[in-house]
């Protein structure tokens, strides 16, 4: 049978066949073996693959018998041979070799497909057929890189534009404007997961300002209707760089405003977007610590996603939902555990008290049921009510001018209120904790106890006393039931002050309701926050810090016992005259105290008062414990600061103005500005100097290749010579774009032909 030689330098050549290696002993070798098989006169046709056209020059068989004439494999000829059409010069070898295109591919008869639809369907049939967006995206999205340079020819895009527009129903102008954006890309695959990330954004742009949300998303880099044209593409975790941060803090925002019944709670479904692991755990968060976010149109709008972390939530709200009520807490649970449990809870709280809903009993009874068994482990934790003596007493030794106020009956249930008050205070950082209230939760046991560390029944009965014997210093005690003192000025020599401040518990037992209540403590605190201003300026150039805490809680009755007395009543507990069998529902209490107690575990009362405090709940065991101290500034602070002093202007379409004052804690010199893409800043000269505690404003004028609207992180970067060094730094500055003259154009017009 005869030899056939084949030389493919191209590696396209798929029957069997033995490759020529490069070596004389390789090529010897096959040179003998050719000889020995038409010697033998075998059967079987002996095919030889030179890879390299040059070792076509030792195997010179041609005219002996059985030597068929050499092939010589040439992409293009194959591929027009398959076609049956001639194919233009552009359609190189190489481009055929690495688009693949020599591959089986079902392809209609050459009178039914165009040239340029061979082609495209030779590299995927889903680039050309069906009507799935996704499916065309995904056989982009397998191209090779010089599958970019295919598309630059115009009649290539021309057939995909007419797909896009025939079959994936998009119209011309945003097909055509896709297109034109993919062939500017440097590869497909990052090319669609920008333009999935702009999507994202885009959707996010709109619902923030269908909810007035004051958050600032980075610039568009491609135009709003192309993002909003086609359908959604996915978009990794990965992939979506800090989109899933923002997403989390606008789910913030959004869950703030819910709870502050600013917007409704459908509003939160509408930013759960996208199947990714950090907001699954966001979600989580958010849930436990506020229960109300958690609805049906929730649970439908996770329906849609699929993985783990997305059916594991689903799971979650499914059972709340089914249960209608928060968790219950371990009876193992750590002190941790159970100060973070309570944030949800109270957020659960404080909802079905105020929306006057019924409450679950066994929830409240959980945590009693854990705090019987805790009182070793929270003694030793810093949760403990001994921990703010210890740390009046670092911060005395510190040198610090430290003031105490105790809130007697400020729950942690309603410790929000006070804290919404104190972030309006300039030049202070607000630490916020949770501490356990000395047992039983009565106003005489746990006052003293709180502010000295000690167990009051081993402290003289006189406050100041008490105090003074504890810490030894220049003391100032101010009561709120005394009202010509509450003004006093703080002197110099006072070390230690102590307010008491008792109207919040004074109220209590006369308030009709828990929203009641709640409107007696707002007056409370923002006095009290007028008062941290007063002692504040009293402070003047002194190191101060401010502690605030409680006594004891307060808890929202549920019924009354009408059982025998068991003793003396206090409260929403009675004081025992000797020890003995209690009934199932109370408890005994012997903790910080000299005397014996018997607490109800449930919320039931002792008397008629709708509000009392005295047992076990988590609202009247657990207190804020809140720490108010100047932050230091000069630590962490740029030796440039920038900061918008104007509206943005609009100059022109994709061109704007803006002022930004320059400000300079040390002297900098040679400042030149730049802004990232897509804005490009005009050309300007440096500023020469800006010197130490100065300031220079400048009018920045720059343009961007795609419109913009809305609040946008504007990334200013600033250069400069300190100290003969060169040093860079880059500020976000957070602008509001206004309408572009297109759009108010159209409205005006819109308006105009109404008449």
């Amino acid at each position: 049978m005869p030899v056939q030689l084949i030389v493919d330098c191209f590696g396209i050549d798929t029957e069997d066949a033995i490759v020529v290696g490069k070596t004389e002993d390789e090529i010897n070798a096959l040179r003998l073996a050719i000889r020995e098989h038409l010697a033998a006169q075998n059967p079987a046709l002996l095919r030889l693959r030179l890879t390299h056209l040059a070792l076509l020059k030792h195997f010179k068989f041609d005219g002996m018998n059985d030597v068929l004439p050499t092939k010589t494999l040439l992409p293009r000829a194959l591929f027009s041979e398959r076609l049956k059409i001639k194919i233009p010069d552009w359609l190189t070898d190489e481009w055929i070799v690495e688009l693949d295109l020599l591959k089986d591919s079902t392809l209609a008869s050459e009178n039914q497909l165009t040239f340029e639809a061979q082609i495209l369907m030779a590299c995927d049939v889903n680039l050309l057929s069906g009507d799935n967006f996704y499916a065309f995206v995904s056989a982009l999205n397998f191209q090779p890189a010089i599958f970019l340079e295919l598309l630059k020819i115009e009649t290539i895009q021309t057939r995909l534009i007419s797909h896009l527009t025939t079959n994936l129903k998009i119209d011309n102008e945003n097909a055509t404007l896709f297109i034109i954006e993919l062939t500017k890309s440097s590869a497909i695959e990052s090319f669609l997961a920008n333009f999935a990330y702009q999507q994202i954004f885009a959707i996010l742009r709109q619902k923030i300002r269908d909810y007035a949300l004051h958050f600032a998303l980075p610039a568009q880099t491609f135009s709003a209707s192309l993002l909003n044209a086609l359908p959604l593409l996915s978009l990794s975790q990965e992939q979506a760089r800090h989109i899933p941060t923002d997403l989390i803090e606008i789910l913030k925002i959004v869950a703030r405003k819910i709870l502050h019944k600013e917007i409704d709670a459908k509003a939160f479904v509408e930013f759960v977007m996208a199947d990714w692991e950090s907001v699954w755990l966001e979600l989580n968060v958010l849930c436990d610590e506020s229960p109300q976010l958690i609805t049906l149109d929730l649970l439908v709008c996770c329906q849609r996603f699929e993985s783990a972390d997305a059916q594991t939530f689903l799971q979650k709200i499914e059972n709340y939902l089914a249960v209608s009520h928060y968790r219950h807490l371990s009876k193992t649970a750590s002190v941790e555990e159970t100060l973070d449990w309570s944030v949800g809870y109270f957020d659960y709280l404080r909802t079905v008290l105020l929306s006057k809903q019924p409450l679950d009993e066994s929830i409240n009874v959980s945590f009693t049921d854990w705090l019987i068994l805790q009182p070793s482990r929270i003694a030793r934790s810093e949760s403990d009510w001994r921990f703010c003596s210890s740390q009046i007493q670092r911060y005395l030794e510190g040198g610090y001018l430290v003031i105490v106020t105790v809130v007697d009956a400020l729950s942690a249930l309603n410790q929000d209120i006070l804290l919404d008050e104190l972030a309006t205070l300039n030049n202070l950082t607000v630490i916020t904790d949770t501490l356990f209230a000395p047992l039983p939760t009565l106003t005489d046991i746990g006052k003293l106890a709180v502010l000295t560390g000690n167990p009051t029944h081993s402290l003289p009965n006189n406050s100041e006393i008490a105090l003074q014997q504890t810490y030894q210093t220049s003391l100032k005690i101010i009561k709120s039931w005394e009202d010509d003192n509450l003004n006093t000025p703080i002197t110099e020599q006072t070390n230690l002050v102590v307010f008491f401040e008792n109207r919040i518990d004074e109220r209590l037992h006369d308030a009709s309701s828990f929203e009641k209540h709640r409107a007696d403590i707002l007056p409370i605190a923002r006095q009290l926050k007028t008062s941290i201003q007063n002692w504040l300026k009293d402070a003047a150039h002194r190191d101060v810090v401010f502690f605030i805490t409680a006594d004891h809680g307060m808890t929202v009755t549920n019924g009354r016992y009408n059982g025998k007395p068991l003793g003396e009543i206090k409260d929403r507990i009675f004081k025992l005259k000797r020890r003995e069998t209690l009934p199932d529902e109370f408890v005994l209490i012997n903790q910080d105290s000299k005397d014996d107690y018997a607490a109800p575990k449930t919320r039931l009362g002792l008397t008629n008062s709708v509000l009392a405090h005295g047992g076990l709940t988590p609202e009247e065991v657990l207190i804020p414990f809140i720490k108010l101290i100047r932050p230091t500034f000069e630590t962490n602070k740029l030796p440039v600061e920038a900061e918008i002093t104007s509206d943005c202007l609009r100059l022109s379409d994709k061109f704007w103005q803006l002022d930004v004052r320059l400000s300079a804690s040390v002297q900098v010199e040679t400042v030149r500005l730049s802004l990232e893409p897509p804005f490009k800043l005009e050309l300007r000269e440096p500023i020469d100097i800006i010197r130490a505690q100065k300031s220079h404003t400048v009018t920045l004028k720059f343009r961007a290749d795609i419109e913009q609207e809305g609040l946008i992180v504007l990334e200013l970067g600033l250069q400069f010579e300190r100290h003969g060094a060169r040093e860079t730094l880059k500020k976000s500055l957070s602008v509001n774009f206004p309408a572009s003259f297109l759009a108010r154009d159209s409205s005006a017009q819109s308006f105009e032909d109404m008449f």
